[in-house]
């Protein structure tokens, strides 16, 4: 069995099929405009999953059944051996809403002492930081347990550096 270093070091997007309709394999990711919200769902074993970012909040959560509505899952632990292969399959999602919407910035909330100790280890992990530098997230910083990652557009910064 691996330790919890180990296991956050294991940290790498995996790709999965991912989607809005029954069988959870269209590709399609969902936008409510109204609230800032675009999210898609994914099946791995027996539970179905929803990821969602909201406001530049990303956040997943579970549920037995499949449902079109992300209000039906629930973000308490639903037991699962395959909490690595769960968050990789996030990650995975995460950056297809990030690429769909040009997001210029997202944050992890460690709301809770579990989530905080994660997401503390992710920001530090080489694949998540090669990652993040990938979709242009080049800026790092942590306020009241929020871990966020921006984007700086270059060309706003003065040209003193010639």
């Amino acid at each position: 069995m691996k330790t919890y270093k180990e296991l956050i070091e294991s940290f790498n997007p995996n790709k999965i099929s991912f989607g809005t309709n029954d069988d959870t394999n269209d590709s399609a990711i969902e936008t409510v405009d109204m609230i800032g919200m675009d999210f898609t769902f994914f099946k791995l074993k027996d539970l179905f999953y929803v990821v969602y970012t909201e406001l530049g909040e990303v956040k997943f959560a579970a549920s037995k059944v499949f449902s079109d509505y992300p209000e039906d899952y629930t973000m308490k632990r639903i037991s699962s051996s395959n909490i690595l292969n769960i968050f990789n399959s996030v990650i995975f999602i995460v950056e297809k809403i990030i690429r769909k919407n040009n997001m210029s910035y997202i944050f992890f909330s460690g709301a809770d002492p579990k989530l905080d100790k994660v997401y503390r280890k992710m920001t530090k992990n080489k694949s998540f930081i090669k990652l993040m530098d990938k979709l242009g997230f080049i800026h790092y910083q942590e306020i009241n347990k929020n871990f966020i990652f921006s984007k700086i557009d270059i060309n706003s910064i003065p040209n003193s550096f010639n």
